[in-house]
């Protein structure tokens, strides 16, 4: 039995291939642009901290116009793209300003609207590939539990630091580790989905 959702996945499976397999390629330049942003680098390169924060921007916007692109697949996708662009516009202005309140500010929108904006696209990952692969869909949605878990560890980690700074310490490290296997498990998962598509539907699926 075929639903219009099936039809549609039978119809856009080279275009949902396509365009998540570019959402994957563009992590790289977001990483290494990461690692530009550093505090550390901020200190000793000023110059390669500038272009990082560019990159960064340029890198997350880009990453965010893809998932709009893929909205013609899941509308889960135009939300998690939108939330992108806005919250990488709040970063690179929040970078340029130095006035504390708008900092506060920026800081709790970037928070709110990354977390909506990731839950959206964890979501439309899950749903899309769930036709080919229901099991990976089902990580899709266990990931986005363990990203809510290491950002509750993160803020976790704040409050501790303010109380007993050792305990605070290593609760930050902890909390940047639950971040970084996030990050590389949904690098997978993304490399996993794209990979998984690969075949209209119809031949996909049982019935």
């Amino acid at each position: 039995m075929y639903t219009e959702e099936t039809n549609m996945y039978q119809r856009d499976h080279i275009f949902l291939k396509k365009w998540l397999t570019i959402l994957f390629w563009l992590i790289i330049p977001s990483t290494i642009a990461g690692f530009m942003t550093q505090e550390s680098v901020a200190a000793s390169a000023p110059g390669l901290y500038s272009f990082g924060q560019i990159l960064k921007t340029l890198s997350a916007l880009a990453y965010s116009a893809i998932l709009l692109v893929l909205a013609k697949a899941h509308q889960n996708y135009r939300v998690a793209g939108a939330c992108g662009i806005i919250v990488s516009i709040l970063n690179y202005v929040s970078s340029l300003l130095a006035v504390p309140f708008l900092t506060v500010v920026f800081s709790i929108l970037i928070i709110i609207l990354g977390l909506a904006g990731e839950y959206q696209e964890y979501t439309a990952h899950a749903q899309v590939v769930a036709p080919w692969d229901s099991v990976l869909a089902e990580k899709w949605y266990t990931l986005w539990k363990w990203y809510i878990g290491s950002m509750i560890a993160a803020l976790a980690s704040i409050v501790l630091m303010v109380i007993i700074p050792l305990l605070g310490a290593l609760a930050t490290i902890v909390s940047l580790i639950a971040a970084a296997v996030v990050s590389i498990i949904k690098l997978v998962y993304l490399y996993r989905t794209g990979r998984a598509i690969n075949c209209p539907v119809e031949e996909a699926l049982p019935y």
